[in-house]
C-alpha cells in the first residue's frame, strides 16, 4: 500500500486512509495520462476517482456539523469540494471523445490533481482535524471524523 506522505496527514486514522486511497487514484491517473492510454480508460478512472472523492467529501461535510469549524471555513472546504467535483465532471466529458482528449495536455492535468489534493489535504483537511480536537458545539466531545 502506498504510504501517505508525512506532509499530507491529519493525524486521524479514517481520514488518513481515505487520503492514501485518494492519492493512490490521482497517482494511477497521472501515469495513465502521461503513459497516453486511451480516452476510455482515462475516463473509467476519472469516473472511479470522483466517486470515491464525492463519497469522502460527504463524509467530511458531514462531520463538519458536529465540530467547532466556523461557517466560514466550512463554506469555503465545501466549495472546494464542489470546484475538484466540477472539474473532474468535465475532465471525464473531455474523455468522452478520443479527438477531444488528444487536445488535453497530460502532464499539466496529472500535476493539477497532484497538487489539488496536496493543497487541500495540507489547507483544508489539517484545519478541519484541528477544529475537531476541540469540544464539539452540540455533544461536548470531540469529532470522530475529521478531514
Amino acid at each position: 500500500m502506498t504510504a501517505l506522505p508525512e506532509n499530507l496527514c491529519v493525524g486521524h486514522a479514517v481520514a488518513d486512509d481515505e487520503h492514501r486511497a485518494l492519492l493512490v487514484l490521482v497517482e494511477r491517473l497521472g501515469a495513465d495520462l502521461k503513459a497516453g492510454k486511451p480516452a476510455a480508460v482515462i475516463q473509467e478512472r476519472a469516473i472511479l476517482l470522483h466517486g470515491v472523492a464525492a463519497a469522502h467529501f460527504a463524509g467530511e461535510e458531514q462531520a463538519m456539523a458536529r465540530i467547532d469549524l466556523p461557517a466560514a471555513d466550512a463554506a469555503a472546504h465545501c466549495a472546494d469540494h464542489r470546484r475538484l467535483q466540477g472539474l473532474l465532471e468535465q475532465f471525464i466529458a473531455l474523455f468522452d471523445d478520443e479527438r477531444r482528449a488528444a487536445g488535453v495536455d497530460s502532464a499539466e492535468a496529472a500535476r493539477f490533481l497532484e497538487d489539488w489534493l496536496a493543497i487541500h489535504i495540507r489547507t483544508y483537511d489539517r484545519e478541519m482535524a484541528e477544529a475537531s480536537a476541540r469540544p464539539a458545539r452540540r455533544s461536548g466531545q470531540p469529532s470522530s471524523s475529521p478531514g
